[in-house]
């Protein structure tokens, strides 16, 4: 819900030049987006996700299944690589807000190319095609950028110190 409000937040932006400037931080909320709803769709199937979020127009939500999720989630997935491998000029600063990455983009890269992978891998069976072309994909378009190590793996270190002692 929270990533949405960030991505609408985003999306209505009036002024072109100030919107422009967010494009790397609506990426990785859509990021963030496509792995939460794909954590819920893979222990559960169905979820309503396309209407989930508008609720004048969609009181009742319909269900999307698992299979059509995964296609969604690789999409959206792929299309917010593309954002982050643009790069546009004057990109607002979210180090600080970043508690995965600081703000690095190719990790985030890395990630959603990563997170492509794992969506793929559960159809394997159904879909072999499908795999096939996600790894094409990320191995022509973005130079086969997938986490390969710890350090570049998602997740982050919570410190205990003075200021930030806390257990969860």
């Amino acid at each position: 819900r929270d990533f949405h409000r960030i991505i609408e937040k985003i999306d209505g932006i009036q002024n072109p030049l100030l919107a422009s400037g967010y494009k790397n931080l609506a990426a990785v909320a859509k990021i963030m987006d496509s792995y939460d709803a794909w954590k819920v769709a893979d222990t559960y199937g169905a979820l309503p996700y396309s209407e989930a979020f508008n609720v004048k127009e969609f009181p009742i939500h319909k269900n999307d299944y698992d299979y059509e999720l995964y296609i969604k989630f690789d999409k959206q997935l792929k299309d917010a690589v593309d954002v982050l491998v643009a790069n546009t000029t004057n990109q607002i600063s979210f180090i600080k807000q970043d508690f995965f990455y600081n703000g690095d983009r190719v990790k985030w890269i890395r990630f959603a190319n990563t997170l492509r992978i794992k969506i793929a891998q559960r159809y394997e069976q159904r879909d072999a095609a499908n795999l096939g072309s996600v790894l094409s994909d990320i191995t022509s378009k973005y130079g086969g950028k997938v986490l390969y190590d710890a350090a570049k793996s998602f997740g982050y270190d919570k410190l205990h110190g003075w200021n930030n002692n806390q257990n969860d």
